[in-house]
């Protein structure tokens, strides 16, 4: 699932940069799917990919021997965040009304999902938390300065 979040994450970006120097016809529709799909794809199944757990392996009780409790709920709110700051992005680039609202809920969720992942990972020093971390930082600090160009 990581490839294709990689995948889906280099095409926003090309079409994005495409968007603000061709301005070819298409590329808004594309870039809006695109954008609401990894929104999609992180709220129904961000739990998995942060954990590590592949398609096949969803229901499989195996996959989740080394997942704790906090782990799962780091993992879940993490999901909840960056879903709302992908499609706050998305708000903000087609000036949608609420985009500041979005972006703000999104960015408070991944605050206290950051300073919970910090915690745990002063208290444990395993890389997942680091993996995480930096993928909320990276959506974040997108979300926020795609708000201070657009606005």
């Amino acid at each position: 699932m990581k490839r294709f979040e990689q995948i889906v994450v280099i095409l926003i970006t090309f079409l994005f940069l495409v968007k603000i120097s061709l301005k070819i016809s298409g590329v808004d529709s594309m870039l809006f799917i695109l954008l609401t799909f990894l929104s999609i794809f992180y709220f129904v199944l961000g739990l998995f990919l942060m954990n590590n757990v592949e398609l096949r392996g969803i229901f499989k009780k195996s996959s989740y021997t080394d997942v704790s409790i906090m782990r799962l709920l780091g993992s879940f709110g993490a999901a909840q965040g960056l879903s709302t700051l992908v499609i706050s992005i998305l708000f903000i680039l087609f000036h949608y009304e609420g985009d500041v609202n979005l972006l703000v809920i999104g960015l408070v969720t991944s605050a206290i999902v950051a300073v919970g992942c910090l915690i745990r990972y002063l208290a444990k020093k395993d890389k997942f938390y680091v993996n995480l971390m930096s993928r909320l930082f990276a959506w974040s600090a997108t979300g926020v300065i795609l708000y201070l160009v657009y606005r």
